[in-house]
């Protein structure tokens, strides 16, 4: 989509995470090596990988007019590889919508493992499964202190 290509900071090497965060080429690349697991969060570690600023000045974007005509309500891709032996194409519908509660948690639990003991994020999931009243036990328990580097 047009504001993809234009407002956001697609350089192939970024030198923060804040600028590779929604680096459309960058992030493709961290998938190709990486696989899902790359994103979930991206980390520091990940910039300035040679192997991915490679891929990534690879990457060429081009906004499509009817694509742009969908959003906000669909946000569609499509992504074509050419290699020696051909071109490969494929159609992608992303998501506009959170997923359902247990597609979540991997997820959740993939965020919050660098900072979180899993006890917290059990009982912070509990709280969200009985989101029905009032949030003050969910408030405090996000405002604890994070754990300290290398206990868990």
């Amino acid at each position: 989509f047009p504001q993809a290509l234009t407002y956001i900071n697609n350089e192939a090497d970024p030198q923060t995470l804040e600028a590779a965060q929604y680096n459309i080429p960058f992030n493709v690349a961290v998938m190709a090596f990486d696989g899902p697991a790359g994103l979930l969060p991206l980390r520091s570690s990940t910039l300035r990988r040679p192997e991915l600023v490679d891929l990534a000045k690879r990457v060429h974007l081009v906004g499509s007019p009817e694509y742009g005509a969908d959003l906000p309500a669909k946000h569609r891709v499509n992504v074509a590889v050419k290699t020696s032996q051909g071109v490969f194409e494929q159609h992608l519908d992303t998501e506009t919508n959170p997923k359902d509660f247990p597609t979540l948690l991997p997820k959740f639990n993939a965020l919050t493992a660098d900072g979180w003991t899993e006890d917290q994020r059990r009982r912070v999931i509990g709280f969200v499964e009985e989101l029905a009243g009032p949030i003050d036990e969910l408030t405090k328990e996000l405002k604890a202190p994070l754990k300290q580097a290398g206990v868990r």
